[in-house]
């Protein structure tokens, strides 16, 4: 079965809160260090502003740091 970027962007964006961090954790350690780099600080901050934008427009769907610190 193939899975293009667009599905699977859906399929994470559609999961529990918990779930997507952990998504998120799982998916942030697994890069290489080697490659990290290859992520500049410029996709970095507009993924940054993404997230806040849409906090701003979600308030209700953000969750605490000490929630999220304990998914770890």
């Amino acid at each position: 079965m193939s899975v293009n970027a667009q599905d699977l962007r859906e399929a994470a964006l559609a999961l529990p809160v918990k779930a997507g961090v952990e998504l998120i954790g799982v998916l942030l350690e697994s890069i290489p260090p080697e490659e990290e780099e290859a992520i500049g600080d410029e996709e970095w901050e507009k993924e940054l502003e993404r997230r806040s934008a849409e906090l701003r427009e979600h308030p209700d769907q953000g969750v605490p740091w000490e929630q999220v610190r304990k998914l770890r």
